[in-house]
């Protein structure tokens, strides 16, 4: 199981290259690239880059 802080960085590196997940996968060695994507739509919205 993956701590809170582990999960957001997954998720804001996913959203930082553009959600290509396997490229996030890639740098942290972790999740599955369900789980990823699971992470970023469980996240509030700013988060995952909706405009406010």
């Amino acid at each position: 199981m993956y701590s809170y802080e582990d999960r957001m960085r997954a998720v804001q590196l996913y959203i930082k290259l553009g959600k290509r997940a396997n490229a996030a996968i890639r740098q942290l060695g972790y999740p599955t690239k369900n789980a990823l994507k699971h992470w970023h739509r469980g996240n509030p919205p700013i988060l995952n880059g909706a405009p406010q």
